[in-house]
């Protein structure tokens, strides 16, 4: 069965399964022995993956559409689908599927998400507002998260010299952590962001209930008076 006319073929050589296939190999052989892949980890090729989030939503996979997008971890969405995300979200939590939305636990409300003032291109490219290059993996790309604006990496380093931290198009005041960098491959970095942003998140939370409580016992107080 097998090109050196003694192997036998394997349990993977005979019996389909769903989503899987032999892994390629360039020998003469065609295919390694015993190696299955998922079918879908070869859907997009390195360079495809690494233009991938600077291209389409990261909900649905469809190439960018304008209005768009940017989270704190800087992932881009489509506004349909971004809307879509937070309309589910709001059902009831014993409903959802917990995988589904764990890439997306930061996300909670539109106050998570800031809507990106660039324009694409004719073929639906993500544009640089200063030097309106193409923004890819090779560029770079910055999201000040305070007013949406969206740079190519490399000419926003060039640019940001200000001390006073002004967007230098639409003149708004930024903070440090607006800087959301696009495209970031590091899981683990990621990862430990978005625990960062729901930590905060949950302490505002607390905060606020807190000082809505308080308010509301000075007002029952006062009618006892």
């Amino acid at each position: 069965m097998g090109g050196d006319g003694g192997s036998l073929p394997q349990r993977v050589d005979l019996v389909r399964m769903k989503n899987k296939k032999l892994r390629e190999n360039t020998g003469s052989l065609g295919y390694e022995k015993n190696t299955l892949v998922n079918v879908n980890q070869n859907k997009y090729n390195k360079k495809e993956l690494r233009e991938y989030h600077f291209n389409r939503c990261v909900i649905s996979e469809e190439l960018l559409k304008e209005p768009f997008f940017c989270c704190r971890l800087g992932y881009l969405y489509n506004k349909e689908h971004a809307f879509q995300l937070l309309l589910v979200k709001k059902q009831n939590k014993k409903k959802r599927k917990k995988d589904t939305f764990e890439k997306f636990a930061h996300v909670d409300s539109l106050k998570d998400l800031v809507l990106c003032k660039n324009k694409l291109n004719e073929e639906g490219k993500l544009i640089c507002l200063i030097s309106k290059e193409i923004i890819n993996s090779t560029s770079g790309g910055i999201c000040l998260f305070s007013c949406g604006c969206v740079f190519s990496k490399k000419v926003f380093n060039r640019v940001n010299i200000s001390e006073d931290k002004m967007c230098i198009t639409c003149n708004k005041q930024y903070k440090e952590s607006d800087i959301i960098e696009i495209g970031v491959e590091d899981v683990a970095l990621l990862e430990e962001k978005q625990k960062s942003i729901i930590k905060k998140r949950k302490l505002e939370k607390k905060k606020k209930d807190s000082f809505l409580q308080a308010k509301k016992e000075m007002k029952n107080n006062d009618a006892v008076k």
